[in-house]
């Protein structure tokens, strides 16, 4: 803004003092220093400081503080640029632009043709086809860069008719030899009394997995990690949960 545009804009009786949130800003003392003295300079326009509405609170704060606004005239030297950024924003941007992989569930018993597991028996369960760690970098050409790590936690299992159950792990794919699994949800119910959901032909339990990702983050500027928010990347499966009558005939 020119000198008289910000002067009628901020001034008793003003634009701004129309609004009870800009008025109570303006009694704050947050407007720009001696603002009435460019009330009619008309060659010049006030500078002030902005940050990108994402940029971390802190970092905002702080770099208004160091960087109060100035009112330039054609005799003033260009008021600088900054080349740089500080690495906690691009810390921030690596953390958004963090694509975590959900992965394709899998479990056993498939029985039936119809992929149904039996209640009362350990159901094993694992998330295959996606890394367990995720890296993501970002860099400006000054060469100040930040990196966002991010490590697969634990995973969660739910499911109705089930106890929740945490997993340290993605879970070992069954296969003919393997015995264990760091995986496994029971069921003490069959599916029988569930809804046939849609694209299903036969009543299911919703197995919801939740995967649970800690993350930190290094930079040009410091080796040593500082920790993120976990995040949580969820996903389900339909499984039809059977439920086997055994027979006993006495002789």
């Amino acid at each position: 803004m020119t000198g008289p545009e910000y002067y009628e804009y901020w001034k008793d009786g003003g634009v701004a003092r129309g609004s009870q949130v800009l008025d109570a800003y303006a009694a704050q003392g947050k407007l720009y220093p001696n603002f009435e003295a460019y009330a009619t300079e008309t060659t010049g326009a006030w500078y002030g400081p902005e940050c990108t509405p994402d940029a971390p609170t802190d970092y905002k704060v702080g770099y208004w503080a160091d960087h109060p606004p100035v009112y330039w005239t054609p005799g003033n030297a260009v008021p600088s640029q900054e080349t740089d950024v500080d690495p906690r924003l691009l810390a921030q941007i690596a953390y958004e632009f963090t694509d975590l992989p959900t992965g394709t569930i899998g479990w056993s018993p498939r029985v039936g043709g119809v992929g149904a597991t039996v209640v009362n028996l350990d159901t094993w369960v694992w998330v295959a086809g996606a890394p367990t760690t995720v890296s993501v970098t970002a860099s400006i050409a000054s060469g100040t860069w930040a990196q966002v790590d991010a490590a697969l936690d634990r995973v969660e299992l739910s499911a109705p008719g089930a106890d929740p159950v945490t997993c340290t792990d993605p879970g070992v794919p069954w296969s003919e030899g393997v015995t264990s699994t760091s995986c496994s949800i029971w069921f003490a119910r069959s599916s029988a009394n569930q809804p046939v959901k849609d694209g299903q032909v036969l009543p299911t339990s919703t197995l919801t997995v939740t995967a649970v990702w800690s993350a930190s983050w290094t930079s040009s500027d410091s080796a040593t990690p500082t920790g993120l928010p976990s995040q949580e990347v969820t996903t389900t499966a339909e499984i039809p949960v059977a439920e086997i009558q055994a027979l006993v005939t006495l002789g």
